[in-house]
């Protein structure tokens, strides 16, 4: 039997991968580190009672608005998405506020950064600010 020798695809077609390959990089760059609005995550959080507390975010100027307020029996979950300008534009020269109220008392449940909370471990602070 004889043995067909295989073909390697012409260069071209490489080039052609390499090519969508970092294309496809470059959208995602542009979408993932550009300008844009997305989830932030909370620095600190300060209560001036038992139901309202204010949250600092990793933002500057940014128009910070809360998305997600999920209130548990043993925690408070909440998510907040600002403006960002991109990683080259000096978004972090500044904290932006954002006052929260709750439906109830905190009482004994945790506050937590669901931004966080995703990711490897998670933010929660105590009625009393302790992290």
């Amino acid at each position: 039997m004889r043995r067909v020798p295989r073909r390697r695809p012409p260069q071209y077609v490489w080039f052609g991968l390499l090519f969508a390959v970092l294309i496809g990089a470059s959208f995602w760059a542009v979408d993932r580190l550009g300008p844009g609005r997305r989830t932030t995550s909370v620095g600190a959080a300060f209560f001036h009672d038992s139901v309202t507390f204010e949250v600092i975010v990793d933002a500057c100027n940014g128009d910070p608005q809360l998305v997600d307020l999920d209130e548990s029996t043993d925690e408070v979950r909440i998510r907040v998405v600002s403006w960002h300008p991109g990683y080259v534009d000096g978004g972090d020269d500044c904290l932006d506020q954002l006052e929260v109220t709750l439906t109830e008392p905190l009482g004994d449940r945790r506050l937590v950064d669901a931004t966080r909370a995703t990711k490897s471990g998670s933010t929660a602070w105590t009625s009393d600010g302790r992290q």
